[in-house]
């Protein structure tokens, strides 16, 4: 959502703002918590999601197991396994 000129938090200039979930909605979902935000430039945001998203990135890297592990999850589930996946994203 796109407001009319304000200061953003984190520049201090005045311009349009765009509403910031602090906490990703694509990693904590839609709870109370999460309708906390910030109002923030485009600009601002952007460079705050591409650092926050590094940040993540740096994270996973150390858990590679992760990835095999998922990957080895589904080859030996099968299509059974795929399906009951399939059917809790609903």
């Amino acid at each position: 959502m796109t407001q009319i000129c304000q200061i953003c938090e984190i520049c201090g200039e005045r311009k349009r703002l765009t509403k910031h979930h602090i906490f990703r909605r694509a990693v904590w979902g839609r709870t109370k918590k999460n309708n906390e935000v910030s109002y923030i430039c485009r600009e601002c945001h952007d460079i705050l999601e591409a650092e926050i998203t590094r940040k993540e990135n740096q994270i996973l890297r150390q858990y590679p197991e992760i990835y095999a592990g998922t990957l080895n999850e589904f080859i030996v589930g099968g299509k059974e396994y795929v399906e009951t996946k399939r059917r809790c994203r609903r």
